[in-house]
């Protein structure tokens, strides 16, 4: 929907569901992908898990742009933290992978510090 008198749309309700539940899908590719870490021998010689890389550095990109939309009021206090947990998530997974670090599936830290940490480096 436009926003009144022009400018940036607003996004309507469903959008805002359709949006947490792209969110919940990204975070589950994310613990995909910490489960196969371990097994893996790497994205050069693992088809399945260059697949999962591929899709989270897809999602590397949209995140940021979810980021600066919610600075901007247009997401919501609720839906921008849940981006900040994502992409912080999506981020420790991704330099996990790059780096060869262990990180655990359910490796995330205290939600309410990552978005308060996130809120303050942005």
């Amino acid at each position: 929907a436009a926003a009144p008198g022009g400018g940036v749309p607003v996004p309507e309700e469903d959008e805002f569901a359709k949006l947490s539940e792209d969110l919940d899908s990204v975070m589950e590719k994310v613990r995909l992908c910490r489960e196969m870490l371990p097994e893996s021998p790497g994205i050069t010689a693992d088809e399945a898990l260059a697949e999962v890389v591929g899709f989270l550095e897809a999602c590397r990109d949209r995140m940021v742009d979810l980021i600066e939309a919610g600075t901007q009021g247009i997401l919501g206090e609720e839906l921008l933290a849940k981006c900040f947990r994502v992409n912080d998530a999506l981020l420790r997974t991704l330099d996990a992978e790059r780096t060869g670090t262990p990180i655990a599936v359910d490796d995330d830290p205290d939600p309410a510090a990552a978005a308060a940490a996130a809120a303050a480096a942005a």
